[in-house]
This record gives C-alpha cells, structure tokens and sequence, in this order.
C-alpha cells in the first residue's frame, strides 16, 4: 500500500526541539487532523508524551491504543489522497469535524464523548463502501465474498492489519480490472482502425460509413490511458458508456 504524501516535515523537525509547555500551546492551535497526521507520518515519541500529558487530551488518548489509532489513521490518509487524485471532494461524514475546530474547541466540545479510533474506522468505512457497486467485478484475492458483504451489511474494521488487507485487495483488483478493460479499448480502436468501413460503434445509427473515424479511434486510445487511472474511489469511473451495457460496443454496418 502506498503511504500518504508526508506533510508538516519542517514543524515535525522543530517541535521536538520545545519545551513540553511551548508544545502545548501549539497543540492547541492545531486541528485535531493535522495532529493526528502529525503523529501518523512523522515518528514522533517526544509529542505522544506531550499529548499524553495535555490537560483535555490526556484522557482522550489514554483510554485508546495509540499504535491502531496510528495505523487506522495512516489506512485512512491513503484512502483520502487516492480519493483526491481527480479533484477534491468533500470530507468524510465521520471526519468533517477533525478539521473544523483547534484542539482546544474539540476538547470542549467532543472531549467526553468520542471514541477517536471508531471515528476514524467510521470514515474509513464509509470510504471502503463506495467500492459496493462495482465490488462483484472485481476478483479480490482470498476475499471471494467481499461482495457480498458489502451489499448486505456493508464492510466493518475487524483491525487495523484486515483493514489494510482489505483496502490493498480492493485496490489490487481494481488495479486489474482496468488493466484487462484498457487492453479491450485497444483492441476496439485497432480493430475500427483496420476495418473502418466494416465496424461502427453501437451509438452510430448511420449506415454510410465514416469519414472521419480517426476521432472515434482516438477517443478510445484516450479513454485506454485514463482507464489505467480511473478511480473508484474518487468517483472517477472511465468509459461508462463503452462498458455500462449489455451489447457489444463495436458492431458491423448493417448491409
């Protein structure tokens, strides 16, 4: 699994150099997310302690484990910044609050009680069911009834490794599945190519043959090389109208 594109390397270099004091009060200014990135991509001992000893965020972080905050929270990042490959969307419904307030509003307000690691398996959930849809073609490796799942209880973070199995199966299978559809886009556009005056596309109703099938050739070439960037998680779904229906997309002119 990719990791999440490290932020905050130069306040992760000098706030370890503060005294616990100064590191408080620059928690406080924080949100709550950009803290948790913080401690998430940056190893970073000296600030768990600070935020072990922070009067309103003690008791939010000693009641948890703090290394499957961590790992859920790294799962979490990645998923977000795959999401965000084709434009920013809006946040989680779990998470919209990490980034709305500083640490310190979030302690008054939310302090007693959340349960900081189920708001994020919360948001990672949320994520992993988009994939419910488009689940059934995609061969996930020892995970054939995935699914399934996903239609009729949709997915639950179990722990942070099955999590993480999960996400990196969806994304391999994904990963295939566009492969296999970007060979058949070329082997469609090679063919019209070759037989120009032969094959039409379904959406043609025209019986004269083209003159000017570059541009459906091109169109699908096009669409190939997107394809092995589509996204589902983004929202990004590539050639729908070649793959959404039934009937073959390239048929012969009917004479």
């Amino acid at each position: 699994m990719s990791s999440p594109n490290p932020r905050f390397h130069a306040v992760a270099r000098h706030i370890v150099k503060l005294p616990r004091e100064l590191v408080h009060r620059i928690i406080d200014d924080l949100t709550l997310g950009k803290l948790l990135e913080l401690i998430t991509i940056h190893d970073l001992p000296y600030i768990e302690e600070c935020l072990l000893g922070h009067h309103g965020l003690d008791v939010l972080f000693q009641r948890i484990d703090l290394g499957d905050l961590k790992a859920y929270y790294r799962i979490f990042l990645t998923l977000r910044q795959r999401r965000r490959q084709f434009g920013r969307r809006k946040p989680t419904v779990a998470l919209a609050y990490f980034d709305d307030c500083d640490v310190q509003t979030f302690v008054t307000k939310y302090n007693t009680r959340v349960d900081l690691i189920s708001v994020v398996t919360e948001a990672i959930e949320e994520l992993v069911q988009r994939y419910r849809d488009y689940a059934f073609h995609l061969n996930v490796e020892g995970m054939p009834d995935l699914w399934q799942t996903l239609q009729d209880v949709g997915f639950r973070c179990e722990s942070p490794d099955a999590t993480l199995a999960v996400v990196e199966g969806l994304w391999d299978a994904e990963r295939e599945l566009n492969r296999v559809k970007a060979a058949q886009l070329e082997r469609m556009a090679s063919l019209i190519e070759r037989y120009p005056a032969t094959l039409r596309t379904r959406a043609d109703f025209l019986q004269d043959p083209r003159r000017n099938e570059g541009h459906i050739v091109e169109k699908l070439r096009n669409m190939g090389r997107r394809m092995l960037k589509g996204n589902i998680l983004s929202g990004c779904i590539v050639g729908i109208e070649v793959f959404t229906y039934r009937d073959l997309f390239i048929i012969p002119y009917n004479r």
